[in-house]
C-alpha cells in the first residue's frame, strides 16, 4: 500500500506549484475575454499566455495592453479600431513581428525601441507625432504611418531593410530620409506638404511612388529611376517642363508604367453650383487657367433663393469675390430656397423623362408644381427647419443632410397613413444616408425604406454628432465592408428609433446591425432580426434605452422580445446572373432582391403585391406588443388596441390581430 501512495504524493506535490500559480491581471476585461478565446483557457496565468503567438482583437473597444506583458512568445498582434493609448506592455516581448494597430489612440512609441525582431509595423490613424523610437529596428520591412501628426521621419533613415513606408497625410515637407533605403519598393507619402523629390532619384528598386497632393513642381529627378510601375503626381503644380519633357522621359525608362497626374499644364477650375441658382462669370464646368492667376467668380440666385456662400476648394460668403489658384479646385455655390416646405418626386407631370433624374423639368425649384427630382437637391437648397416631403418612388443615390435640421418625410397621397412608401437605394461609397453634426433633434427621417448600401463605416445610415429621429423606416439588404461595420453607426449622437424594422443587413465580420459609439439612443417599438454577424454593440459610453422590441438573441428591458417576427417574406441576397442562386452577402456576385416585411397573421396582412389582405397560418409574436401607453394610430380592425412593432405598426398596413 505504502509503495502506491508515495508516487501519489510526490505528483500532487509537484502538480502543487501550477495550482498555485496566480491569474495574469488584465486591465480591459475585453482584451482578457479576447485572449481567453485564443487560448481555450480561463484566468490565463503567466505559464498560460507562453502558449500566447498570435491575437487578433479588433474592433472590441479594448483602452489597455496591460497583461500582455506575460506574452513572451507574442509574434503577430492585430488590434485595429480599439481605443489604445499605451504600448508600455509590449516593451519586453522579443519575438514580436507583425504589429497592426491602425485606428487607436497611441502616441508613443518608446516602447518599440527594442523590439529588434518586428517586421512589419501598421498604426495608421494614431496620434504620433515622433517617430525617433523606430531607428533602432533593423529589421523592419513594412511601416505604415498614414493620418497620424508626423511632421519629421528623419530618424527613419536608419532603416535598411524598409521595403514599404507610408506616410500618407501626415504634415511632412522633406523625404530626406528615404535617400539611403536601398531596399524600398513601396513609398506612399500623399496629403504632405512635400516640395523635393531629390532624395527617390536613388532608389533603383522602387516600384511604387505615390506623392499626390503636395507641392512639387520640379520631377526631374525622377528620370534616373527605371524600376517604376506606378506613380501618382495627382494636385501638384508641376511646372511645364514636367509635362513637355520629364514625363514623357519617365515612360521611355519605365516600360508599362501607370502614371495619375493631371492631364494639363495649370490649374482646372471646376465650377458648380447647387438648385436655386447659376454661376455666371466664369459659368459652370471645367477651366483652365495658370498657376497663380487669380480668378473671378460671381453667382445669381433664381427667383425664389438665395445665394448663401462658395463652398469646395473656397470658402467665402462673398459674392462676386475672387480666387488665386495655385493647383487644381473645385468650387461651388450654394443657395438656399426661401420655402418652408420643398417637394421631390422622380416622375411628376412636368418631368420631360420620368424616373431618370438625369433629365429634370426645366422649371424644377422644389415647390409643389415643379418638385426636384433627387432627394439630395431638396437637402441642398433647404433651410434649416424646413420640411421635405419625397414622393413614391425608388431613388437611386446617395444623400447628406449637411448638418441641417429638415424634416425629411415620404408621403403617398394616396394613403397618407400607410407605410413606408420610397426607397432610397445606395450607390456604395460611402452610407446611404449621412447624418452630420449640426442636425439637431429636429432632424427627422420618416417612411423610407434604406437598401442596397454598400459603404463605410455604415452601409445604409451613419450619424455623427446629431441627434435625429427615424420613424417608420425599413433598413435592410445593406453592406458593409469594415471590420467592424455596421448598417447604422451612430458616434457622438443622440438619437430615437421608433416604429423601425432593421432586417438582413451585413455589417462585416465583427460588425452589427446598430452599431453605437459614445452614443445614447432611445428605441420602441421596432423589430432588429437577421443581420449578421450580430444586431447590436455598442461601446462602454454608450447608454441606449431599448424597450418594446423584437431584438434577435434579447436585449434585456422592459417589454423585448426574441421570438421570430414572422416576416412575410424576407429578401435575400442572390447571384446577379442567376437570381435562382443564393449567396453569402460577401460575395462579389451578390445583389439584393427586397422581401415582404410585413408581419404575418392569421387575421390578416396587407399583401402589396396583391393590394388586398391575405391570412397566414400563423401569427407574429410583434402583434399587439409595442408599447402598451402608445397609440395605435391608423391600424385597421381588429387590432386588439395595442400598437404592432415593426414598420407597418400604427398604420393602415399594420396587421391584423383576434
Amino acid at each position: 500500500m505504502t509503495r502506491y501512495l508515495l508516487p501519489a504524493l510526490l505528483l500532487l506535490s509537484l502538480a502543487a506549484p501550477g495550482r498555485a500559480e496566480m491569474p495574469v491581471t488584465f486591465a480591459d476585461d475585453r482584451l482578457k475575454e479576447a485572449v481567453e478565446s485564443e487560448l481555450w483557457v480561463y484566468d490565463p496565468t503567466p505559464t498560460d499566455m507562453l502558449g500566447l503567438l498570435s491575437l487578433t482583437a479588433n474592433s472590441r473597444d479594448i483602452a489597455s495592453l496591460t497583461g500582455l506583458e506575460h506574452a513572451l512568445n507574442l509574434t503577430v498582434l492585430e488590434m485595429t479600431h480599439n481605443r489604445v493609448s499605451s504600448l508600455a506592455p509590449l516593451a519586453g516581448l522579443p519575438n514580436l513581428s507583425s504589429i497592426t494597430m491602425n485606428t487607436n489612440e497611441i502616441g508613443d512609441l518608446s516602447p518599440l525601441s527594442g523590439l529588434e525582431s518586428l517586421t512589419s509595423l501598421n498604426l495608421h490613424a494614431n496620434r504620433i507625432h515622433d517617430v525617433s523610437p523606430l531607428a533602432g529596428l533593423p529589421n523592419l520591412e513594412t511601416l505604415i504611418l498614414r493620418v497620424n501628426q508626423i511632421t519629421d521621419i528623419s530618424a527613419l533613415a536608419g532603416l535598411p531593410r524598409l521595403r514599404t513606408l507610408n506616410v500618407e497625410d501626415n504634415q511632412i515637407s522633406s523625404i530626406a530620409a528615404v535617400g539611403g533605403m536601398a531596399n524600398l519598393r513601396e513609398l506612399q507619402a500623399g496629403f504632405n506638404r512635400i516640395t523635393d523629390l531629390t532624395p527617390v532619384s536613388g532608389l533603383t528598386n522602387l516600384s511604387y511612388l505615390d506623392v499626390h497632393n503636395n507641392q512639387i513642381s520640379d520631377i526631374s529627378c525622377l528620370t534616373s529611376l527605371t524600376s517604376l510601375r506606378r506613380l501618382d503626381l495627382r494636385n501638384n503644380p508641376l511646372n511645364q517642363s514636367a509635362y513637355d519633357d520629364y514625363l514623357p522621359q519617365i515612360e521611355a525608362n519605365n516600360p508599362g508604367i501607370y502614371i495619375d497626374r493631371d492631364s494639363h499644364a495649370g490649374c482646372i477650375l471646376r465650377i458648380s453650383s447647387t438648385a436655386g441658382g447659376s454661376v455666371i462669370d466664369p459659368g459652370e464646368g471645367e477651366f483652365t487657367y495658370d498657376y497663380g492667376q487669380t480668378v473671378r467668380i460671381e453667382a445669381k440666385p433664381n427667383p425664389g433663393f438665395r445665394f448663401t456662400g462658395w463652398s469646395g476648394s473656397h470658402s467665402s460668403v462673398q459674392n462676386p469675390t475672387s480666387v488665386t489658384l495655385g493647383a487644381d479646385a473645385s468650387i461651388r455655390a450654394t443657395f438656399v430656397s426661401l420655402l418652408t416646405e420643398l417637394y421631390v418626386d422622380d416622375d411628376a407631370p412636368g418631368d420631360p423623362k420620368p424616373l431618370d433624374n438625369r433629365t429634370s423639368d426645366p422649371q424644377e425649384n422644389g415647390t409643389f408644381e415643379h418638385p426636384f427630382d433627387r432627394i439630395q437637391e431638396a437637402l441642398d437648397v433647404a433651410a434649416d427647419g424646413a420640411s421635405i416631403v419625397v414622393s413614391p418612388g425608388v431613388y437611386r443615390e446617395n444623400i447628406d443632410l449637411l448638418g441641417k435640421r429638415v424634416y425629411l418625410t415620404a408621403v403617398d397621397t394616396r394613403n397618407l397613413h400607410a407605410g413606408p412608401c420610397a426607397t432610397i437605394e445606395g450607390q456604395g461609397n460611402g452610407p446611404t444616408v449621412r447624418i452630420r453634426s449640426g442636425a439637431g433633434a429636429a432632424c427627422s427621417l420618416t417612411g423610407f425604406v434604406v437598401t442596397k448600401g454598400a459603404g463605410q463605416p455604415a452601409g445604409a445610415i451613419e450619424c455623427t454628432g446629431a441627434s435625429p429621429t427615424l420613424s417608420h423606416c425599413l433598413i435592410a439588404g445593406n453592406r458593409c465592408f469594415d471590420t467592424g461595420g455596421a448598417a447604422i453607426r451612430f458616434e457622438n449622437s443622440r438619437a430615437v428609433l421608433i416604429h423601425c424594422t432593421i432586417a438582413d443587413n451585413w455589417a462585416g465580420p465583427e460588425g452589427a446591425a446598430l452599431t453605437l459609439v459614445n452614443s445614447d439612443i432611445t428605441m420602441t417599438n421596432s423589430i432588429v432580426w437577421g443581420n449578421s454577424p450580430q444586431e447590436i454593440a455598442k461601446t462602454d459610453a454608450s447608454k441606449p434605452f431599448i424597450r418594446y422590441c423584437a431584438v434577435r438573441g434579447w436585449w434585456p428591458d422592459l417589454g423585448n422580445i426574441h421570438a421570430d417576427p414572422l416576416f412575410a417574406a424576407r429578401g435575400s441576397w442572390v447571384n446577379r446572373d442567376k437570381p435562382e442562386e443564393t449567396l453569402d452577402p460577401q460575395d462579389a456576385r451578390a445583389v439584393w432582391t427586397g422581401g415582404d416585411y410585413h408581419l404575418k397573421s392569421q387575421a390578416g396582412r396587407w399583401d402589396p403585391a396583391a393590394q388586398t389582405w391575405v391570412f397566414d397560418v400563423a401569427t407574429s409574436p410583434c402583434i399587439d406588443a409595442g408599447a402598451p401607453q402608445d397609440a395605435i394610430g391608423d391600424e385597421p380592425a381588429p387590432n386588439g388596441g395595442i400598437v404592432n412593432m415593426g414598420v407597418y405598426g400604427g398604420t393602415t398596413e399594420a396587421s391584423k390581430s383576434r
